[in-house]
Order: structure tokens, then C-alpha cells, then sequence
């Protein structure tokens, strides 16, 4: 769509969906939010769209497509964290709350509710062979997995 009634489309679904089984804590997603809004006030967004910016951030990858095929939602998608990115200074919790709740059915809990599927964070940041996590007990994997996965997030701006 384009033209106005496009733009109403769009300002309706403005959000970030992320796949939440592929996030390995608040922090992961706070360091990916916080590269997508340094990398739009420095007018270096590599995606058309902040919310597209925080998928792309979170990505292992450059590739845009793999970003969303891989943190994106899908039909068949169970659980996942909505965000909103807005310089606009006037939107309040609640009505960006409301906004949401809108556009997606489902019930709304807290990010600490939400699981990992560690296995697939192993397989999409490739590190089933990962030296650094032989030996280890569940809990301190996946720990050290966090860690990898907030460097990777932190440093890919600076890196490619």
C-alpha cells in the first residue's frame, strides 16, 4: 500500500515481533535495542526501519533475510516480545501498551516468564562445538552462551 492509508498500515503495526525462544536475556535485548538506536540517531541504519535494525541487530549475520526468517514471527509463532522504538517523546506506557494489544492477541507476561530454547540460540549463533562451553553445567552454559551472544550483538556495528 501506499500513500496515506499506507502509512496508517504501517504507524498500526510499528513494533519490533521478535521470536522470544531465541533471546538469551534482557540484557541481549537491551544491547540490541540500544545498537539499532545509536545506529538510527547516527543516521547509520543499515534496515529501512528501526524496529527491522533491532532484528538485524540481534542476527548473527549481516543478511537482513536471515534476521527475520530467523527472530521474526511467524503463523506459527507461540511466544514472542513485541518492542516499540519511537523518538516521539509523547507516547506513555500505557498507550503504547494498549496500541499493542491491538494488533496481537495473546496474553501479556513479564520477560522473565518467557523460555530460551538454548539449543537453538546453540545453533543459530553456531556454537554446538564451542570450545569455551565443554565441560560445563547447564546453568554456567548457558551463562557463557549469554555472554557470547551480548558480544556478538555489541560488537557487529563496530565490526562489519
Amino acid at each position: 500500500m501506499t500513500g496515506e492509508e499506507g502509512e496508517r498500515e504501517r504507524s498500526a503495526v510499528n513494533y519490533a515481533f521478535i521470536q522470544s525462544e531465541l533471546i538469551t536475556s534482557l540484557t541481549a535485548l537491551e544491547t540490541a535495542i540500544h545498537c539499532a538506536l545509536l545506529a538510527e540517531e547516527n543516521g547509520a541504519l543499515r534496515t529501512k526501519y528501526i524496529h527491522s535494525e533491532i532484528l538485524w541487530a540481534l542476527n548473527p549475520t549481516t543478511n537482513i533475510s536471515d534476521a527475520f526468517r530467523r527472530f521474526g514471527v511467524a503463523d506459527t509463532t507461540t511466544s514472542m516480545i513485541v518492542i516499540s522504538a519511537s523518538k516521539l517523546p509523547t507516547t506513555d506506557a500505557s498507550y503504547v501498551q494498549s496500541a499493542m494489544q491491538s494488533v496481537v492477541q495473546g496474553d501479556i507476561v513479564p520477560l522473565q516468564q518467557l523460555s530460551t530454547d538454548w539449543s537453538a540460540v546453540k545453533k543459530c549463533y553456531k556454537l554446538g562445538a564451542e570450545p569455551s562451553l565443554r565441560g560445563l553445567s547447564i546453568e554456567e552454559e548457558q551463562l557463557q552462551i549469554d555472554r557470547m551472544v551480548i558480544n556478538n550483538i555489541g560488537l557487529k556495528p563496530v565490526a562489519i
